[in-house]
């Protein structure tokens, strides 16, 4: 008589993209699997993003010592790639994505769960520390460390909660799995942010709790600092997309206008990138009228910004919005 193999489906599937991080990678992995729950609860899901150091090696050390560490190896293809490669084998009823050069607190998992089941919660949102290139600790924005109720999603958008980073966030995999979301690859930065917006426009219950279990690390070579110059065009048409769903929409109108003074205080010291980039999308600087340009420069003049500078943010919000 055989017996019956009975499946238990695991709380949680953490993913993790690695790339040349074997500086960093032990210490991540091992924060993940030394928890307050039990081994056969979760996954580790760890994608070795074609790495040229030491990584993989380090990884799968790992994988001998921790039972429910996974290790995929796949060609280099980006993080959105190795997102999404985890993604299509976690078997987690819910998903956190980790960096590999970040870590968690110890003895986190369990508080996060227990949130998330006895809410009924379709997604959870926490806060960070922020850790600098000298070990320095400080909170992550500060100003987002507020809790929330449970709230439906476009109450919980237009309160101010949401925050579009992918560690932020732990969340339903069924949602992702029915609605085929999936990171962008053509996106080298920002990419976490469409695929959060993709998200949670089919959750309905979320919240945030005033707790900081996750280390973020600033790193030199990180995206955030390299990739500062690059056109926002092609980004911002993508996240005007969004404004089609009925609970994003008063959000995204923001959302555009921030990125773009984003853009303008990063490259300010730039002024033909960024004239140069609506030339290269095939744009055209704005015409304005004599009045139009009196109000700008008028109001500009308080804020010391060159007035092509103004220009360019108000050609970029008028095509957008144009074009919605």
């Amino acid at each position: 008589m055989s017996s019956l193999k009975i499946v238990v489906e695991k709380k949680l599937s953490i993913i993790i993209p690695v790339y040349n991080t074997e500086l960093y990678v032990d210490k991540c992995l091992r924060s993940c699997a030394e928890q307050d729950i039990l081994p056969e609860d979760y996954e580790i899901i760890v994608i070795n993003d074609g790495s040229t150091d030491t990584s993989l090696k380090i990884v799968n050390g790992l994988a001998a010592e921790y039972t429910n560490l996974i290790v995929i190896d796949k060609p280099n293809g980006g993080v959105s790639s190795a997102r999404n490669t985890g993604l299509d084998i976690a078997e987690g009823k819910y998903v956190w994505f980790i960096d590999a050069d970040d870590w968690i607190e110890k003895n986190c998992l369990a508080i996060l769960l227990d949130t998330i089941v006895r809410n009924n919660l379709d997604a959870l949102q926490i806060n960070a520390k922020r850790v600098d290139n000298t070990g320095f600790v400080t909170p992550y924005h500060p100003d987002l460390f507020k809790d929330s109720p449970v709230l439906p999603t476009k109450d919980y958008v237009n309160g101010g909660f949401f925050e579009g980073y992918a560690w932020m966030t732990i969340f339903r995999r069924e949602i992702v799995k029915e609605q085929n979301i999936r990171f962008n690859s053509e996106f080298k930065m920002s990419e976490d942010l469409l695929f959060s917006l993709e998200l949670i426009s089919h959750i309905k219950r979320i919240q945030r709790i005033n707790i900081d279990p996750y280390y973020y690390c600033e790193r030199n070579f990180s995206a955030s600092i390299l990739f500062i110059d690059k056109s926002r065009i092609p980004l911002l048409i993508e996240i005007r997309k969004f404004k089609s769903h009925y609970i994003l929409r008063e959000y995204i109108e923001w959302l555009i206008c921030e990125t773009i003074l984003t853009h303008i205080e990063k490259n300010i010291n730039n002024i033909p990138q960024l004239i140069n980039e609506l030339d290269n999308n095939g744009y055209k600087e704005v015409k304005v009228s004599k009045i139009t340009k009196l109000k700008v420069r008028t109001f500009f003049f308080f804020y010391n910004i060159n007035f092509k500078i103004a220009i360019y943010f108000l050609y970029m919000t008028k095509y957008l919005q144009k074009k919605l």
